[in-house]
C-alpha cells in the first residue's frame, strides 16, 4: 500500500523491500547459495507492520479513518497482481498438469483468492505430502497471514483510539502470547506454527509497536533515526547477515530463529533515513526500483520455479536463471501497466468502480480455481485415460497411523514400523472382511521412524513412537508382531543420532561403527521372542524412479503423455537394497525371528514390474506401493490375520 500524501515516504524502507524478495527468489532458485533466504517473508512482515499501523495510526488520531477506504485501499493493493498470477497459473496449468495436479492447483487458486492459503497447505502437510517444491502457489500463506492480520488489527485499534496506554498494553500482550505460541508451536507441532496466523502475528507487530513508538513526540525521533542512527542500521544489517547465513531449513522455525531476521528489519527501520547504509545503499535507485516491484515479483517468481520442477524435475541452472529474469519482466509490466493505473485512480465513483471490479474478478478467479478442485474445470490430460491413472495411483494409499480391527478370537497381531507397514493395511483391513476365524488387527505407524530402539531422528518423536511400539508388542494378548520400515530410507537419510549425548553427530547407518544399532534391534527383537511371541521382520520392498507415477510421463511437449513402462530386474533390485537388508537380516536371524521377502509378492522371478498387465502403476510413489496393489498381491500378510475356517 503506497503512503498517502501526509505521511513521508521513505525510500530506503523500499530498499529494505529489495533484499527481502531478493533473498527469497535466491533461496528459491538456489537454496545452496542463502540457505536462510526465506526470511525474507518474516522481513515483508515487519515492514508491512510498520507502514500499514502507521497509516491506520495516522486516520485514527486525525479522526478520518474509514474501514471501507482501508479495506478498498488494500483490495487496489493486492487484488490486480494477485488476480492475474493465479489467472495465469490457471491457464497455463490446464495445459501441463495431470488431473490431480491441476485438482490442487484448483484448491490453491481458491485458497489465495480468499486468503486462506496457509490454512489449505496447513490442512495438506504430513508424511504423505507432496514436495511442497510441486506447489505454483505455495508462497501465497504469507500473503494469507498478513491479510488475516489487517481482517483483526485495525477493529483492535479502532476500538483502543481514544486510549494510548490500551493500544501499548495490545501491542505487549497480544505480541508476546503470539511470540509464546510460536516457540511452543514450533517444538510441538512445527507445521502449525509455521503457517498459522497467531504463531506469526508478533512478526507484524513488531512493525506496529515501531509505529506506535515512532508516534510518540519524546521517542518518535530516537525510535526512527536519532544520534545511535548508523550504528542501528549497521547492527540491522548484521542481524540480517546472520539470519540469512545461519538460518536454514533444518532449524526449528520459526521459534527464536525468526526473531533474528525481523530484529535486523526493526533495526534498520528504526535506524531512519538518514543512516548511511539506509541512505546510500537501500535508497539507492536499484534497491528502490526493486522494492516497488517486489510484491508482482515475489508473486511471479515461485510460480515459474514450480511449474519448471513440475516439468523437468531438475530445471537446470540456465532455467533458473532464466526463470528469475522472467519474473523480473513480468513483475515490471505488472507494476507499471496494472498495479500502477489501479493506483493512480483520484476520483471516488471510479475508485469504487475500480474496487467492485477487483472483487468481481477475484470472485471469478477463486470459482475457477474451485470448479477445478472439483472437476467441473479439467485439464487437457484428463481426456486421456492413462493420464487419469497416474494421477488417481498418486492419490491410492492408507494414510491412518494407526488403526484396530477386533478378530473372532483375542489373540493380537501387530502390524508395527513407518509407512512401508502402513502401506499393507489395505490388505490387512480386506482380511478381516473375510468369514473364517482371524486374529484381532492393530496397525501401528508413524511415516519417516523406523522402528528401530537406541537412536533419535533430528526433529521427530522416533524414539518415543519406538519404545512404545515394543512395550506395545511386549503386552500378553500380542502373540504376533510383524515389522517393516523403509530400511533404505533409514540408511540414508542422514539425520539420526545417538540420544543423551551432548551434539551428538549424524549417524552413518551403513557404517561398521553403527553396528550397535542393529544389535540393539536384535535385543529388542528376542525380548519378544523370549515372551513367547511369533516375530516377523518383512525386508524392503522394491522403489525407485521408475516406479514413481509421475515419472511415467513426458512432459517435454508441454502436455503431458505417459511413457512405456521401465522393466526393473528383481536381481538389480535386491543388489540395491543389499547394503541396509543385509544388515536388518542379520539383526533378525541373531535374534531368532523369521524374516519375509515382499520382493515374492510384488516381483516375479526375474523382474519387478511397475505397472500391471492394463499399463497401470503399481505405485503410489517411488517407494510406497498403491491401495489397489496391496489388496491384490500382499499375499504373504494372510498366515499372521486368518486362522482357518
Amino acid at each position: 500500500m503506497a503512503n498517502p500524501p501526509h505521511i513521508a515516504y521513505r525510500p530506503d524502507i523500499d530498499g529494505l523491500r529489495a533484499i527481502a524478495v531478493l533473498a527469497v527468489l535466491l533461496f528459491h532458485a538456489f537454496p545452496a547459495c542463502l540457505p536462510g533466504g526465506f526470511v525474507g517473508v518474516d522481513i515483508f512482515f515487519v515492514i508491512s507492520g510498520f507502514l500499514i499501523s502507521g497509516i491506520l495510526f495516522d486516520g485514527l488520531e486525525k479522526g478520518s479513518f474509514s474501514f471501507v477506504e482501508f479495506y478498498s485501499r488494500r483490495i487496489r493493493r493486492i487484488f490486480p497482481a494477485l488476480a492475474l498470477v493465479c489467472a495465469a497459473c490457471l491457464i497455463f496449468g490446464w495445459f501441463a498438469l495431470l488431473p490431480d495436479e491441476y485438482r490442487q492447483l484448483g484448491t490453491h487458486v481458491a485458497g489465495g483468492a480468499g486468503f486462506l492459503s496457509n490454512f489449505v497447505l496447513l490442512r495438506e502437510s504430513g508424511y504423505f505430502d507432496i514436495d511442497a517444491k510441486l506447489k505454483p502457489l505455495l508462497h501465497l500463506w504469507s500473503l494469507g497471514i498478513e491479510e488475516q492480520y489487517y481482517l483483526v488489527w485495525p477493529a483492535a485499534l479502532f476500538l483502543c483510539r481514544r486510549r494510548r496506554r490500551t493500544t501499548a498494553l495490545l501491542l505487549v500482550l497480544v505480541g508476546g502470547v503470539s511470540f509464546a505460541l510460536n516457540l511452543y508451536y514450533t517444538g510441538h507441532d512445527p507445521s502449525l506454527a509455521y503457517y498459522v496466523p497467531f504463531t506469526r502475528f508478533w512478526e507484524l507487530m513488531i512493525g506496529s509497536a515501531l509505529a506506535f513508538a515512532a508516534r510518540n513526540a519524546t521517542a518518535g525521533s530516537v525510535i526512527t533515526g536519532g544520534p545511535l542512527a548508523n550504528l542501528k542500521s549497521i547492527a540491522g544489517v548484521l542481524a540480517l547477515t546472520l539470519a540469512l547465513i545461519l538460518i536454514n531449513e533444518t532449524r526449528p522455525f520459526p521459534g527464536w530463529w525468526a526473531l533474528l531476521a525481523c530484529a535486523g528489519a526493526f533495526l534498520l527501520i528504526c535506524a531512519g533515513p538518514e543512516a548511511w547504509f539506509n541512505r546510500r545503499i537501500l535508497a539507492s535507485r536499484p534497491m528502490v526500483w526493486t522494492g516497488l516491484i517486489s510484491y508482482p515479483l515475489y508473486l511471479w517468481h515461485w510460480p515459474i520455479l514450480s511449474f519448471g520442477i513440475i516439468i523437468s524435475r531438475t530445471p537446470s541452472i540456465g532455467y533458473r536463471i532464466a526463470a528469475l529474469a522472467a519474473s523480473v519482466a513480468l513483475a515490471a509490466l505488472t507494476y507499471h501497466f496494472i498495479e500502477l493505473p489501479v493506483r493512480r485512480g483520484k476520483v471516488r465513483p471510479k475508485l469504487r468502480r475500480v474496487t467492485l471490479q477487483l472483487l468481481g474478478s477475484m470472485a471469478v478467479v477463486g470459482v475457477v480455481g474451485a470448479s477445478a478442485r472439483y472437476d467441473i474445470v479439467r485439464p487437457i490430460s484428463a481426456g486421456d485415460p492413462r493420464d487419469v491413472e497416474i494421477s488417481t495411483a498418486r492419490h491410492d494409499g492408507y494414510f491412518h497411523a494407526s488403526d484396530s480391527i477386533p478378530g473372532t478370537v483375542k489373540n493380537t497381531a501387530l502390524f508395527f514400523g513407518d509407512s512401508h507397514m502402513q502401506q499393507y493395511w489395505p490388505r490387512i483391513e480386506l482380511l478381516t472382511r473375510r468369514p473364517g476365524k482371524r486374529r484381532t488387527v492393530e496397525l501401528r505407524t508413524l511415516g519417516g521412524c523406523a522402528p528401530i530402539p537406541l537412536v533419535e531422528r533430528a526433529g521427530e518423536p522416533c524414539l518415543a513412537f519406538v519404545n512404545s511400539g515394543f512395550a506395545r508388542a511386549a503386552a500378553p494378548d500380542v502373540d504376533v508382531v510383524v515389522i517393516a520400515a523403509s530400511w533404505k530410507g533409514f540408511a540414508e537419510r542422514g539425520d539420526y543420532y545417538r540420544p543423551g549425548l551432548r551434539n551428538a553427530a549424524p549417524l552413518d547407518m551403513l557404517a561398521p561403527d553403527t553396528q550397535w544399532v542393529y544389535d540393539g534391534f536384535a535385543d529388542a527383537l528376542a525380548h519378544l521372542r523370549q515372551l513367547g511371541k511369533r516375530v516377523v521382520v518383512l525386508s524392503s520392498s522394491p522403489r525407485g524412479y521408475a516406479f514413481e507415477p509421475g515419472r511415467m510421463v513426458d512432459r517435454s511437449r508441454l502436455i503431458p503423455r505417459v511413457k512405456p513402462a521401465q522393466i526393473v530386474y528383481r536381481a538389480a533390485m535386491v543388489a540395491f537394497l543389499s547394503p541396509i537388508d543385509s544388515r536388518i537380516r542379520a539383526a533378525a536371524q541373531k535374534a531368532g525371528v523369521e524374516i519375509l521377502d515382499p520382493d515374492d509378492w510384488l516381483c516375479t522371478a526375474t523382474v519387478c514390474p511397475t505397472v500391471d498387465s492394463d499399463g497401470r502403476p503399481l505405485y503410489q510413489d517411488g517407494t510406497h506401493i498403491r491401495a489397489t496393489t496391496a489388496r491384490d498381491k500382499a499375499t504373504g500378510l494372510d498366515q499372521f490375520v486368518l486362522l482357518g475356517p
